[in-house]
Order: C-alpha cells, then sequence, then structure tokens
C-alpha cells in the first residue's frame, strides 16, 4: 500500500504538476496579451478621438472665419454709410429716429445702432432699454478703448463671441464721426427674431 501512495505521488508529481503548471502559464499569457490588446485599443480609440475633435475644432473655426468676414464686410459698408453720409453733420444725431435710418439704408433689423457722445452716454439708439446708459461707469476699459476709437478715427471691431443674455453669435463695430463728437456703434446679430436684452450683459 505505501508503495502505490509513493508512486501515486510520483505520478501527481511528473505528470500533472507540469499540466497545472501549463495551463496557469497559458492562462496568465492569455491574460497579459488581451491586456495589451485591450490597452492598445484603447490608446488608438483616444487617439482618433483626439483627431477627430482637431477635425471639428478646424472645421468650427473655419465657419467662424468665413461667418465673421461676411459680418465685418456689412458691418463696415453700413458704418461708413452712417459715418460719411448720413451723419456727416451730427446737428440732429441724438434726436433722430434711428430706426427710420436703419430701413432707409436697408440695414438689417438683427443690426442695433448705438450713438454714445464724449462722456461715455448713449444718447440715441435703436435698442431703447440702452438709452441713457452710461459705459464709463463700467471702469476704464471703457474710457480707454472709446479714445482709441477717437483717436483713430477708423472702423473697429470686436472679434465675434456668443453673447451671455441671448447665446447668439454677435458682434460689435465702432467708428467715430467725423467732427470727432460721437461714436457710432453697431451691435450685430446673427439672427432676426431674438433681439439681445441689454448692452451691459456683454
Amino acid at each position: 500500500m505505501p508503495k502505490r501512495t509513493t508512486i501515486f505521488k510520483q505520478l501527481i508529481i511528473t505528470v500533472i504538476t507540469p499540466v497545472i503548471v501549463i495551463v496557469v502559464g497559458v492562462g496568465f499569457y492569455n491574460f497579459y496579451q488581451e491586456r495589451e490588446e485591450i490597452l492598445n485599443d484603447r490608446v488608438l480609440h483616444i487617439d482618433q478621438v483626439k483627431q477627430e475633435t482637431r477635425d471639428f475644432v478646424d472645421l468650427f473655426n473655419q465657419a467662424i472665419l468665413q461667418f465673421e468676414t461676411e459680418m465685418s464686410s456689412n458691418a463696415r459698408k453700413f458704418s461708413d454709410t452712417l459715418v460719411n453720409h448720413i451723419f456727416y453733420s451730427t446737428d440732429i444725431i441724438e434726436k433722430i429716429d434711428l430706426n427710420l435710418i436703419r430701413n432707409h439704408i436697408k440695414m438689417p433689423d438683427n443690426y442695433d445702432i448705438y450713438i454714445i457722445d464724449t462722456n461715455g452716454i448713449i444718447v440715441n439708439t435703436t435698442f431703447t432699454k440702452d438709452l441713457g446708459l452710461n459705459f464709463y461707469n463700467f471702469g476704464e476699459f471703457f474710457k480707454n478703448h472709446f479714445k482709441m476709437v477717437w483717436d483713430s478715427g477708423e472702423f473697429i471691431e470686436d472679434p465675434i463671441s456668443i453673447e451671455m443674455s441671448t447665446k447668439l453669435p454677435k458682434k460689435y463695430t465702432y467708428q467715430s464721426t467725423i467732427d470727432k463728437k460721437y461714436i457710432i456703434e453697431l451691435g450685430i446679430y446673427d439672427r432676426t427674431d431674438q433681439k439681445p436684452r441689454s448692452i451691459i450683459y456683454r
């Protein structure tokens, strides 16, 4: 009986143990192979997502550039008309109905006109909620900005951005009148079916 037990033990050691070792080894090998494949697939997926994101950002930037170029061209045309033709003389600029002017020069309804005096106050506008608003109450930025507009006498524009109050694309442009007494500001919006709430929410 003891001999049989010894033989059985030897059989286990010489035959079954190597099999177990091989099975365990193969299991670990497969595990690590699958793990490497999963990690490689994950890295590949992340790279694909990064590339798709870059492609989307490039496409978005191209669309914004094209959109802004068109807005800038139209705004420059209307600003020139207002400064050099309509308000060549500014005698009645504070009293005239700017809505009539806007219609007369065929300016779209999604353009608002703001007349700003040397004290930073909106003295006339198509957007009546902002009439009387004093930009200088909002700090030195507007004082410096408007001074630059008056000094240059040129058409100046802000980059297009998303307005906080309406979530719509917006653009603001500035140009001083010939006599340097006023700034004509245009607020341009992408859509005609929704107006901005107030200029103070820029």
